[in-house]
């Protein structure tokens, strides 16, 4: 990926590493008169890709599809620092000697837009609905090692894990749905209306959503943080690619997600492509549990069956926002967590791949899952694997089918975009581990192994090793080919900047975003 000061900062690196469909947004900015678009300069719009299925961090897309709309609600417990840290936010600190006690101290004063406080028990009261027997909660499985949770007093909760567990405070970050806490009176009320209006801690409250158009938000007067200084939040749900970029050259809307045309946008003086973020990618997930890609020499044929360049027309087009390397996706380039890859493009040998696989008397047809908005590169996938001699058709669902699909592995060969986010810990580990989510359906003890040190070893340097070890394990195995970085870019009008904490994709807080129209 190369830097352009057009694009926005230059890509993070450090331990910001990529993997499951995390999506945040709020903003901030400043007043202004009406636009020639009609639309007031107090007002920040952000073109959505899809629907959601609510506001209860409890529904299984909470954690990826769901985040941009809940973070201006709730805020998270705490969040990830530019450098990859744990950083303070709804929480002062989190902290632990051994890996397995952890506290956390929570900010004084703060209180939900119903006026109850947002202090230990509710923080309690939030994780628990997590982790009862009949949630349907993304972040469940990767709460089996809470042993007990205690109100120490009003702003401290004590947390006792079953074993050390260094990563334990990246669960309340943006990266996974535990930090996004309601309040509990609300949620015991009527956790179904909770869902259509939600009462949280964040800079804005829920005045108005009407499903496939659009939600609204006003700023919440008694935000405890730093004030949003216009007073509108509004999404928009524009799932065509090409509708959400002519709304944002007519001014109609101020920011969204692009993912074609990057050539085009970039010549315009108008806006601003920011391509932070390069963690994250483009990704086939193998179902390995049924034929045939419970196969490795089928894994392997469709690990080698891409040309970069290919790759790079397709899904970028002409625009000069990659040069072709895969060493280290998804993780950015000089990353400490980055194994570089040894895969390259192998035609012949995925072909006889194939056809010895077929020889032994096995079919060779395999189906694609594909979200309608990546269709064009599903066919693309689909080509690339008919000319090394296998049998693809595309099965293209609605974006809210899925990310319930793979996580249900109702699939065969998944094409996942996993967005830039902010740690491996814990979606990227939910999709591979066989002790938490294991969307891939692979039993393999020496990635678990990896996986496991890189989650829970007393040490930076010890994690970053077993990061590299899984990558190694994820290569020798074929358990995931990657195409490209993840095309999910951020585009802007101008009069909207991006700030040094913007750690690129659609990952916002309320500072993150200014604008100055």
């Amino acid at each position: 990926m190369k830097s352009n000061p057009k694009r926005g900062a230059a890509a993070r690196s450090g331990l910001i590493v990529a993997a499951s469909l995390t999506l945040l947004l709020t903003a901030c900015g400043s007043g202004g008169d009406n636009d020639a678009s009609g639309k007031k300069g107090d007002e920040l719009v952000v073109g959505s890709v899809y629907e959601h299925d609510g506001f209860d961090p409890l529904n299984p897309l909470a954690a990826s599809a769901n985040g941009e709309r809940l973070v201006p609600v709730f805020d998270t417990l705490l969040r990830v620092d530019p450098a990859g840290d744990v950083a303070p936010f709804l929480a002062e600190a989190m902290e632990s000697t051994d890996g397995r006690t952890w506290t956390m101290t929570l900010r004084k004063d703060v209180t939900f837009t119903d006026d109850t406080a947002l202090d230990a028990e509710a923080v309690i009261f939030n994780v628990e609905r997590h982790r009862a027997p009949d949630s349907p909660s993304s972040s469940k499985s990767l709460l089996d090692d809470l042993v007990s949770m205690e109100a120490t007093d009003a702003q401290t909760v004590t947390f006792e894990l079953s074993k050390a567990n260094y990563s334990f405070p990246y669960l309340f970050t943006a990266s996974g749905a535990l930090g996004l806490i309601g309040s509990p009176k609300a949620l015991a009320a009527d956790a179904k209306a909770f869902n259509q209006a939600p009462v949280g801690a964040g800079p804005f409250e829920v005045v108005e959503w009407i499903p496939d158009d659009h939600v609204t938000m006003k700023r919440n007067p008694d935000y405890w943080g730093d004030k949003p200084s216009y007073d509108t939040l509004t999404f928009k749900v524009l799932p065509d690619p090409q509708g959400r970029e002519n709304a944002l050259r007519t001014g109609q809307i101020d920011l969204t997600t692009s993912a074609a045309n990057y050539d085009a946008l970039e010549a315009d003086d108008a806006l601003t492509l920011h391509s932070n973020g390069v963690r994250g990618a483009l990704a086939l997930l193998p179902n390995a549990s049924a034929a045939p890609l419970d196969d490795v020499r089928v894994r392997r044929a469709i690990q080698l069956a891409f040309d970069p360049a290919n790759t790079k027309n397709a899904v970028f087009g002409g625009a000069d926002l990659w040069d072709g390397s895969r060493g280290c996706l998804p993780f950015a380039e000089d990353s400490d967590q980055c194994s570089p890859s040894k895969v390259e493009t192998d035609l012949d040998e995925a072909r006889r791949l194939v056809k010895e696989y077929r020889a032994d008397g096995n079919a060779v047809d395999l189906e694609i899952l594909t979200s309608s908005t990546t269709t064009s590169l599903a066919e693309y996938v689909a080509q690339a694997l008919s000319d090394v001699g296998l049998e693809p058709e595309i099965r293209s669902v609605g974006p809210a089918e899925h990310i319930p699909a793979l996580y249900g592995g109702d699939y065969e060969l998944g094409l996942w975009q996993m967005a830039p986010f902010e740690s491996f810990y814990p979606l990227g580990y939910a999709l591979f581990s066989g002790e938490a989510r294991n969307i891939i359906k692979h039993s393999d003890k020496e990635l678990d192994a990896a996986l496991d040190e890189s989650v829970n070893a007393a040490t930076l340097a010890e994690r970053n090793a077993g990061l590299q070890a899984a990558q190694q394990e994820i290569d020798a195995e074929a358990l995931v080919t990657w195409l490209s970085p993840a095309p999910l870019f951020v585009t802007t009008r101008t009069g909207v900047e991006m700030s040094k904490d913007y750690l690129g994709g659609l990952a916002f807080y309320a500072t993150d975003v200014t604008v100055t129209k």
